[in-house]
């Protein structure tokens, strides 16, 4: 999740799971690599520059 502001609206983000997109399920045991991407539009403009944002990452585990 990211922040609010005018970096955060220029931001954009992926999240992969062992390179494929999420949700997924694990059995017990068992792990993934999670890779977070945060680029920057190549729309965004000098407004930017200097500007900070705070990204929180928040996995969620359940039984099934």
């Amino acid at each position: 999740m990211l922040g609010t502001g005018l970096l955060a609206a220029q931001l954009v983000t992926e999240v992969r799971f062992d390179g494929a997109a999420g949700p997924v399920t694990l059995a017990a045991g068992e792990s993934v690599v999670v890779t977070v991407v945060v680029a920057l539009s190549p729309h965004a403009d000098d407004t930017v520059q200097g500007q900070a944002v705070d990204v929180e990452l928040v996995l969620t585990a359940s039984e099934a």
